[in-house]
């Protein structure tokens, strides 16, 4: 596997946080009693922190705060100048860039970034 393989980075990744998760689990056993929840936050360090950057496939241009992602029912994901120009009405149906999905404007979600 190369060294900047996805699956690579996702077995590191896995191999670094699973003592931490482990550590929680224990603990939430240990008080188990008590049915609450335990946040967990496993910092995995710079090697795993990618931008948030998204470039919509339709329009070519970068989401911005104005301009955000939208994801779409299918999964697919695409901005908000795009999802204006597909869907011309928030009832009408439009069809999804990739697949054959339809939906209708008010069906779809703003995807929050941190710009």
């Amino acid at each position: 596997m190369s060294e900047e393989s996805p699956l690579q980075k996702i077995l590191e990744a896995g191999t670094y946080a699973i003592p931490k998760l482990s550590k929680v689990r224990r603990i939430v056993k240990e008080n188990a009693k008590q049915h609450g929840e335990l946040p967990c936050e496993v910092d995995l360090g710079e090697a795993f922190r990618f931008h948030n950057i998204f470039i919509c496939p339709v329009t070519k241009e970068p989401a911005t705060s104005a301009n955000p992602p939208q994801l779409l029912t299918c999964g697919h994901v695409i901005s908000r100048v795009a999802l204006t120009r597909m869907a011309r009405s928030e009832r009408q149906k439009f069809k999804c860039h990739i697949c054959p999905a339809q939906m209708a404007k008010d069906e779809v979600k703003e995807i929050k970034l941190q710009y």
